[in-house]
């Protein structure tokens, strides 16, 4: 007996469909970066391939998985502008750039090997992570319509913060700004993409030609427009054993909870080497954001919270987590036996990579 993560393909596909009808006109590029969202890549993208128009990745490594593996034959989008050049012509995969350097770079291997290779040009528009400023966009446009050996395929960039309407359209017209200067330039550009899913829902003035796919898919979108997306994985954890502790025992590491009454305890093979409770932790970065974690601790001091379920329920989580098991209170439901599956509520993101993913 062993915890598995269960993928509904049917839901997958269903969410596929229902973001088409929601962006009936750009093409859909998931994202499948960070090991699929925890999916496993390669699954993932075999999954869903029939029915999207190209994958994108944030690393060298995630693209030439997807562009060596034979099955996928939909374009393959590195959007970081890290990557070694001759792996562009070895595996296939369509890099973006974000300086004049990379493009001289792309343009003497491409003339080297006699091919043209496409690309998508990044933009800076406020998240300042990787981009081309608007300042520095003449001398690139100049570069591009001298360049005999490379082919610009798409200009994207990325919002900061879909939750601010504000800067959301601001980003959203400097982004276009910077389009149509390199538009007026004479220059095609055949997919103009800024938008991910939960962008393109709340703001489809933003879907343009193409929308980056990302929690949408895995039915996470927070989105102010209600959207009928659907959580595609489940993870089901054995109940290894049971026993019955008397009232008044410590129990787990540090005696960290101490029993009140006789309770009926299960343990299971889930444990914080597989990610249970384990997540991002954010440092609050301004003072109103430290007191709303501060309620937030307090809340969960005074009542905890599990993410164990049986049939809906919650399952109470009986002092510190081991590494590799975790103990549960059965003691309400009798019906619970040794093999009886539960659930854990988490993010598919941070179970493990020790932990088996079926497709169904």
């Amino acid at each position: 007996m062993q915890a598995k993560l269960i993928i509904s393909i049917p839901i997958l596909l269903g969410n596929l469909q229902t973001l088409r009808r929601t962006i009936p006109k750009a093409k859909l590029y998931p994202v499948v970066k960070g090991n699929g969202y925890g999916f496993d890549l390669l699954p993932l993208a075999h999954a869903i391939h029939d029915e999207v128009d190209g994958l994108c990745v944030g690393l060298e490594s995630e693209a030439i998985s997807l562009a060596n593996d034979p099955a996928i034959t939909k374009p393959v989008l590195l959007m970081s502008p890290i990557f070694e050049p001759q792996n562009v012509i070895d595996y296939g995969f369509i890099p973006s750039i974000e300086s004049m350097d990379q493009l001289s770079q792309l343009e003497t291997i491409g003339k080297s090997n006699q091919r043209i290779l496409p690309f998508h040009l990044k933009l800076e528009t406020g998240l300042f992570r990787f981009g081309l400023s608007a300042d520095q966009l003449d001398p690139m446009i100049e570069r591009i319509k001298t360049s005999n050996w490379t082919s610009l395929e798409g200009v994207f960039s990325h919002f900061q913060s879909v939750k601010s309407p504000s800067k959301t359209k601001q980003q959203l017209q400097s982004f276009l700004q910077m389009t149509k200067r390199i538009e007026g330039a004479g220059i095609k550009i055949p997919h103009r993409h800024i938008a991910n899913g939960e962008a393109a829902i709340d703001y489809p003035e933003s879907q343009l030609d193409l929308v980056r796919i990302g929690n949408a898919l895995y039915g996470k979108a927070h989105t102010k427009t209600p959207i009928p997306l659907k959580k595609p994985d489940r993870l089901d954890v054995p109940v290894l054993k049971i026993q019955e502790v008397a009232s008044g025992l410590q129990i787990g590491y540090g005696g960290s909870y101490q029993t009140k009454g006789t309770r009926r305890i299960g343990l299971i093979p889930f444990g914080f080497e597989n990610g249970l409770n384990i997540g991002r932790k954010l440092a609050p970065l301004h003072f109103k954001a430290l007191i709303r974690e501060l309620g937030r601790i307090t809340v969960r001091y005074f009542k905890p919270l599990s993410p164990i379920r049986y049939q809906g329920k919650s399952l109470p989580l009986l002092g510190r987590e081991y590494m590799q098991y975790a103990t549960i209170d059965l003691t309400q439901h009798p019906e619970i036996e040794i093999g009886t599956y539960v659930q854990i509520d988490m993010s598919s993101f941070f179970v493990g990579p020790n932990i088996i993913r079926i497709y169904e």
